[in-house]
């Protein structure tokens, strides 16, 4: 697949907000980032929206071109002009959809802000469809993010299970809001003819924010998109208690009549760490006020514990790691072709080879079966994705394997293990971890480390890799015979790469 650059974006978000002042004394020049520049530090939102116009003529890339429509449409609706921005935001994403489909976060800013300006001029079921639509294209590429399990499916970074059935509500499908994997909800429905929706959510907050906050937040979005809500039934913290006797807090108002039926909806939440663990249900008033309540125990009780236990496990991730990029050459080629070639040397052994048979030959032309994943370990921690939720990184705590990657467009799989042939590097007394990556037909080794690496250092990596800028200390290849070729750069015994 042809991989643009991982880039992030600078977006001029702070037009929404409060945004200091300058003098302009001097006549600006007329770029596309002088204008962009020059509208985001302008009080005045007409002026702003001169400059921003001016900019889109000068826009070249698709970036340019998609940031400042959205800046655009920022400005627009930050005016109360919500017809503009709808249509500047609907540029945005017809530019995400045609020119950048491959970054999920840019796409998703756009779905989001068009959305919040269609319901601004009443157009309320288009705005629904928009955001449907856009949680269902990246819920159809949810393998990195779910596992399968017995009785359901689970979140690979939180341990939080989907089950078939939780009591008597039967399971539906799972959303993906984010294709990180940072944003996740599973839908429920009990089998009744009156109208009932449950949905499971685990979502990823921002460090810093303190856990009322963050649920009262929550409580607040939730608030305002209930425009026709009659009054708040309940809002304090629930009946029910979860995970070592934490508190759920939640939020429940009625809304509806009478004559047409009167509903319920609410929110039920609990923080766990970095995560906000949350129910929403709406339900029909004849199912009985409790309803919410009793379907949110349920789904917590089955997995606050869990979650719980996972974090636990994901402590050792806050430990700060010494492993450096090794950078001498000794050693470095007998390693990698040690590494790549052992797995082979073993799969040779255990064949029965007899006189009349060929004599085991080196790596090149060994009859092997084709290369294959090593096996996952179960506990996956979050660890760090990339600025446009391309690719994924997990971590493995106390494992042979330390970090995997995932990722919806990314075709390899890459991976960070512990080399148990380290001793061959003798001026190093520390274990080495090797990045290697995996495709359908071949394995490569990227990067040798010397001690445990960080994730920012290895995410750092794996992005190098895929714009090009690292390659292969060396790699080996099954051919459509089976034969497997292993390949050596001859580079690996010089100077390796060094930030």
């Amino acid at each position: 697949m042809d991989m643009k650059k991982f880039v992030t974006l600078a977006f001029a978000a702070a037009l929404l907000g409060v945004i200091p002042a300058y003098a302009q004394t001097n006549t600006v020049e007329e770029t596309w980032d002088s204008l962009t520049t020059a509208a985001t530090s302008e009080t005045d939102v007409e002026k702003q929206i001169q400059l921003l116009v001016a900019a889109l003529g000068l826009a070249q890339t698709p970036e340019e071109k998609f940031q400042t429509n959205l800046n655009i449409s920022y400005a627009r609706y930050h005016q109360g002009i919500y017809g503009e921005a709808v249509y500047y935001a609907d540029e945005a994403l017809k530019i995400a959809d045609t020119d950048i489909p491959n970054d999920a976060r840019m796409r998703s800013k756009a779905v989001v802000q068009k959305s919040e300006a269609l319901r601004k001029v009443g157009r309320v079921s288009e705005a629904n469809d928009l955001i449907n639509d856009s949680v269902n294209r990246k819920s159809q590429k949810g393998d990195h993010i779910w596992r399968d399990i017995n009785n359901g499916i689970r979140h690979r970074f939180t341990a939080m299970i989907c089950p078939d059935f939780a009591g008597q509500l039967l399971w539906q499908e799972f959303h993906n809001f984010s294709q990180a994997g940072t944003d996740v909800g599973c839908t429920y429905e009990l089998i009744s003819e009156h109208m009932n929706a449950v949905t499971l959510y685990m979502s990823r907050y921002d460090e810093g924010v303190s856990d009322l906050n963050a649920i009262k937040t929550g409580g607040a979005a939730f608030l305002e998109r209930l425009p026709e809500s009659k009054k708040i039934a309940v809002e304090q913290f629930a009946k029910f208690t979860s995970g070592a006797g934490n508190p759920v807090y939640y939020t429940q108002v009625t809304y509806g009549s009478v004559q047409d039926g009167e509903k319920y909806t609410g929110v039920w939440t609990q923080v766990i760490g970095d995560w906000i663990l949350k129910t929403r249900v709406t339900w029909a008033a004849e199912l009985g006020v409790e309803f919410g309540t009793e379907s949110s125990e349920i789904l917590f009780s089955q997995n606050t514990d869990n979650i719980i236990a996972n974090f636990k496990s994901c402590e050792a991730l806050g430990a700060s790691k010494s492993g450096k990029r090794l950078t001498q050459g000794a050693g470095m080629m007998a390693l990698v072709l040690a590494s790549l070639t052992s797995s082979l040397a073993n799969e040779l052994e255990d064949q029965d080879l007899g006189a009349d048979k060929p004599k085991k030959e080196d790596s090149k032309g060994a009859k092997l079966p084709p290369i294959t994943m090593p096996s996952e370990p179960t506990i996956t921690c979050f660890a760090e994705k990339s600025s446009g939720d391309e690719i994924v990184l997990g971590y493995h705590p106390e494992q042979l394997r330390r970090y995997s990657s995932y990722s919806a467009v990314v075709d390899q799989q890459f991976y960070v293990e512990l080399e148990p042939l380290s001793g061959l590097l003798s001026q190093s007394t520390k274990p080495q971890f090797l990045l290697k990556s995996l495709s359908d037909d071949s394995i490569s080794i990227f990067q040798i480390y010397d001690g445990e690496p960080n994730s920012e250092l290895v995410f750092e990596d794996i992005i190098d890799v895929l714009n090009g800028e690292l390659p292969a200390l060396g790699s080996a290849k099954t051919e459509d015979d089976h034969n497997v070729t292993v390949y050596v750069n001859p580079d690996t015994s010089k100077e390796g790469k060094n930030k």
